[in-house]
């Protein structure tokens, strides 16, 4: 959404007046070449469409209302319905903490194992012994802590979250 000033675009007809300058007909040609949708199609400043609600989905945008103009200026406000389903994580995981395992009880149950026995079987038999012991003595011995994952957006590419660390970085006192 903005303020793009092009009003040699007919947007109610979708097409660009023949008067219009090079640069109103490739900002027209991009919006089209990117599969763009217009939603606006009351005039935003007198009769011109100057303000514009753009989306990739037609059906994003509906209920899209041209109001009153908001103090001194000299566009109309825009009011508009955006349907957009956001799925919200639980960014709260439980994880082990090891740094505060008991390890003492753990290495005194391990002392009292006869692991000749444990290990006389099949080698496919005694690791599913082993890894019983072992997990129950970490369900059992290392507690559980709670953290929450941090997770940059998708879009974000290593270069530009770099970026955004050095913006940060210059402009925090």
């Amino acid at each position: 959404m903005g303020d793009f000033n092009y009003p040699d675009v007919d947007w109610s007809r979708n097409m660009v007046n023949p008067s219009a300058n090079a640069e109103c007909i490739k900002f027209f040609d991009c919006l089209e070449d990117c599969f763009y949708s217009q939603h606006v199609l009351n005039g935003t400043r007198s009769n011109s469409i100057l303000d514009l609600v753009l989306s990739r989905e037609p059906d994003l945008v509906s209920n899209v209302e041209v109001i009153d103009n908001l103090g001194n200026s000299n566009h109309n406000m825009i009011k508009y319905t955006v349907h957009q389903v956001c799925k919200v994580q639980d960014s709260r995981i439980r994880q082990c903490n090891y740094f505060k395992g008991d390890y003492t009880k753990i290495n005194s149950y391990l002392s009292m194992v006869d692991w000749n026995s444990l290990m006389s079987g099949s080698v496919h038999e005694s690791w599913c012994q082993f890894k019983q012991i072992v997990l129950s003595l970490e369900q059992e011995y290392i507690p559980l802590k709670t953290s929450i994952r941090k997770e940059d957006p998708k879009w974000m590419t290593h270069k530009a979250l770099k970026l955004v660390k050095r913006k940060k970085s210059l402009y925090t006192i």
